[in-house]
């Protein structure tokens, strides 16, 4: 019965993944996402040969096919997504489906990888924990791990961090935030140029006051010889 409930416990964690990855995409573009799918085939297929041609290790193959991935999308909102945004939803639609279309051509045109069934090998495959007479898989148990950390940190990110803050206001309003952005740039320009100019005025004042004071100092030495000078005038005449 456990055995069969940490099963259940881990395909559903690869389902909240799955959402997870639309729901993020939804809620900053406001729009499904038909790539999701093949972009996730290109990581998986990346890490595959990592560990075969490269003979990377598992797990900094997996790194570094996440790290890839993530520039790799980086690049598609810049240069594909970011353009439409403030469109219809069917606009950024059909170019999710095309990327999907060209990401699977590419994979497909891959020689003996894109037509045949691989499996990437894990360190821990067929090792199981033996708990109360139930065999549970390291693979579930892997699978369980990695999602209750994959949700603590988004569930961080989009709590404390400006990123995070950032993607919250862009999935309220994608539009509202861009020209919020811009003039929030630009009260910041326009405050940064008024502490320049009142520094400026400051320090032409203090000239002006330091000058004046060196002229009223001198004028007072001046009057003070004057009258020393009249004085002995007076003395002698005396």
């Amino acid at each position: 019965m456990l055995q069969l409930i940490f099963g259940g416990i881990s395909q559903g964690c690869i389902y909240g993944l799955i959402a997870l990855g639309f729901v993020l995409i939804y809620k900053a573009t406001e729009t499904i996402s038909f790539a999701q799918g093949e972009l996730m085939m290109v990581g998986a297929f990346g890490a595959l040969l990592l560990t075969k041609s490269l003979g990377f290790t598992y797990g900094f193959a997996v790194v570094t096919a996440v790290a890839a991935l993530a520039l790799i999308g980086l690049m598609l909102e810049r240069m594909v997504i970011r353009p439409v945004l403030g469109q219809t939803s069917l606009a950024i639609v059909l170019i999710t489906l095309g990327l999907g279309y060209v990401a699977r051509g590419l994979i497909a045109m891959v020689p003996d990888i894109g037509t045949e069934t691989h499996t990437l090998q894990v360190p821990y495959a067929g090792q199981v924990l033996v708990v109360g007479g139930a065999v549970i898989s390291y693979d579930h148990l892997m699978v369980i791990g990695s999602t209750i950390l994959v949700s603590l940190f988004l569930y961080v990110m989009f709590r404390f961090s400006k990123v995070g803050i950032a993607m919250r206001a862009t999935s309220q309003n994608q539009q509202h935030h861009h020209v919020s952005r811009d003039l929030l740039k630009t009260f910041r320009q326009i405050e940064a140029r008024k502490g320049f100019y009142q520094a400026n005025d400051d320090a032409s004042q203090n000239g002006t006051r330091q000058t004046g004071k060196s002229a009223h100092h001198g004028s007072g030495q001046s009057l003070e010889a004057n009258e020393a000078h009249v004085d002995v005038n007076e003395g002698d005449g005396g």
